[in-house]
Parts: C-alpha cells; structure tokens; sequence
C-alpha cells in the first residue's frame, strides 16, 4: 500500500491490479497448460476482497 493508502493505483505491471469479476476473462491464459493452477482473489466494487478465484 501507498503512503496515502490507496492500494489501488499500483501498477498493474507488476502484479498488483485490483481483480474483480471483470478481469475473470483477462486472465484465464495465465493457466495454460493443464498441471499448472492459479488463484486471485477478486475484489468489490469499493475495492473489498470478496472471493478467491481458482482456474487451470
């Protein structure tokens, strides 16, 4: 997190991108081949942790 607090403005470069349920699509290359396993945890619309996203 900032200084200020905003977790949000990190860059997405880097890993830190804010996921929500939007982002599902974007990422699901991330886990091509079959033995290889991912999770993110999806957020809210106020930036709140809301689910754990499991895929691959």
């Amino acid at each position: 997190m900032f200084a200020d607090g905003d977790h949000r403005r990190r860059p997405a470069l880097r890993g830190y991108e804010v996921l929500t349920r939007e982002h599902v699509v974007a990422i699901g290359g991330l886990a091509e081949q079959r033995w290889f396993g991912r999770c993110a945890v999806l957020h809210d619309v106020t930036g709140r942790p809301d689910e754990i996203y499991f895929w691959g």
